[in-house]
């Protein structure tokens, strides 16, 4: 009996460790996507293995800071970013974001991202601390991918938006 407790103990840290990072949203800068007291379970797999691709929810940390962020992954590497008129384009094309609700004029860029850098911004543009102030983030500071929304009951299910 303690042996079977001990093990389901073992083998839930070490998924928590290796696999699941459950995480509770705070703040709106991924309005209307995700909401302040949503919960989420994200993956940390496709982050280490570098399957990390546009339109992923990203728990991401900025450079010398501990606090985790939830943004979309934008920019991929070599790719070049520009942001106007409310409109993202990446290498000039025009990216389609059908899950922006609130729009930035802001101007942004143009920027290059170089090798194993990555863009990543918030839904609500008019809301969002991310990469057009804190700057492109490497690899290693995207920790995982939100793929399950699990509260609120009448919301949970599959996360994602690829582009």
């Amino acid at each position: 009996m303690w042996f079977d407790v001990v093990l389901a103990l073992s083998i839930a840290a070490l998924l928590r460790w290796l696999v699941v990072l459950p995480v509770c949203v705070k703040g709106d800068s991924m309005r209307e996507t995700l909401h302040s007291g949503d919960r989420l379970i994200s993956l940390k797999l496709p982050a280490r293995l570098g399957r990390l691709r546009r339109g992923d929810v990203v728990i991401c940390r900025y450079p010398n800071e501990r606090r985790y962020y939830i943004k979309r992954l934008i920019g991929l590497p070599g790719e070049k970013l520009e942001l106007h008129d409310g409109e993202l384009f990446i290498d000039g094309r025009q990216l389609h974001e059908g899950y922006v609700t609130r729009i930035t004029r802001r101007r942004f860029g143009p920027i290059e991202l170089g090798a194993g850098q990555y863009f990543v911004l918030g839904d609500n543009r008019t809301n969002s601390r991310d990469s057009r102030s804190v700057g492109p983030l490497r690899a290693r500071d995207i920790r995982a991918v939100a793929v399950l929304r699990i509260w609120p009951i009448a919301r949970a299910g599959r996360i994602g938006w690829r582009l």
